[in-house]
């Protein structure tokens, strides 16, 4: 499975005596280039048992565990359920129930996951995780990290697929605008670290590695012409996305904003602008940088 977290199967799907097993194990290993002669020896290496329990579990005489059906795929780079008995796999499916969209509130883990929640916990209950529901959405929280107050459950299962993500520098200088662009992005898959000045950003551009970058463009002190300049003298692809809600209402600083666009090589994007058009765009200019 291609999970990184999940519960065990219930203990009565853990082994099966059905010579089924045996035999898919036995067309596995020929499937693969193991010779029939070889099978127990094979097998003896690779769950770490001698040969003659090998051989028995190849004739059906002991079952199999499911650790041991796994180390076998996982041996020959398959899928870790690849050998597992369909019956067993679809029981647990049933027993463990349906599975919902999470979003996973954990240091570094992935954002987002497959949950199935189980019963709530009561006040002097502990586990290491917990999922609490947020409106019609659940969360998965460290337990003591939830929301004041909410109600939390058990986890049955939490499924969590790590997919590449982009790493994302954010100039602005309101704390509370950087603090929730750099939570919305999370969810769709964007680390964002925000700097509330150009000159904390300029120090971490040689010592950080970023996909993009992200710059309010009127700044406390001035504009970000200084900081754009210092990242395209580091690197002159890397996409750089400019924001600003002041262009509407001054004809001046927008025509010298697109005559810089054009000498540095930025986009420009107005504001108000939702973070998921943000993160698209960001997404559609690195993947463009990389072609």
């Amino acid at each position: 499975m291609d999970d990184i977290a999940q519960t065990r199967p219930p203990a009565e799907a853990e082994a099966s005596t059905e010579p089924a097993i045996s035999l898919g194990v036995r067309r596995f290993l020929v499937a693969h280039g193991v010779k029939e002669h070889n099978h127990a020896s094979e097998i003896a290496r690779i769950i770490n048992v001698d040969r003659s329990q090998s051989y028995r579990r190849l004739k059906g005489d002991v079952s199999w565990s499911h650790t041991d059906l796994r180390a076998v795929a996982h041996h020959f780079g398959a899928p870790d359920d690849h050998l597992l008995p369909r019956d067993d796999l679809a029981r647990y499916a049933h027993a463990a129930g349906e599975a919902v969209p999470a979003v996973i509130r954990v240091a570094h883990l992935p954002p987002t996951g497959l949950l199935v929640p189980g019963a709530e916990l009561a006040p002097g209950d502990s586990s290491d995780l917990v999922a609490i529901r947020n409106g019609s959405s659940w969360e998965v929280h460290v337990t003591g990290d939830e929301p004041f107050g909410a109600k939390r459950h058990a986890i049955e299962a939490l499924t969590i697929r790590s997919h590449p993500h982009l790493r994302v520098a954010v100039l602005e200088d309101d704390t509370r605008a950087a603090e929730a662009l750099v939570e919305a992005f999370r969810p769709l898959g964007i680390v964002a670290t925000p700097y509330a000045d150009a000159a904390s950003l300029e120090d971490a551009i040689a010592q950080r590695r970023f996909d993009a970058y992200v710059l309010d463009w009127l700044l406390t002190d001035g504009t970000a012409v200084g900081i754009v300049e210092e990242i395209r003298r580091h690197n002159a692809h890397i996409p750089i996305l400019v924001v600003t809600g002041a262009l509407m209402a001054n004809s001046a600083m927008e025509q010298s904003l697109l005559e810089l666009s054009a000498q540095w090589n930025f986009s420009t994007l107005d504001k108000p602008v939702r973070p998921m058009n943000l993160a698209n765009a960001l997404k559609q200019m690195v993947s463009a940088s990389r072609a």
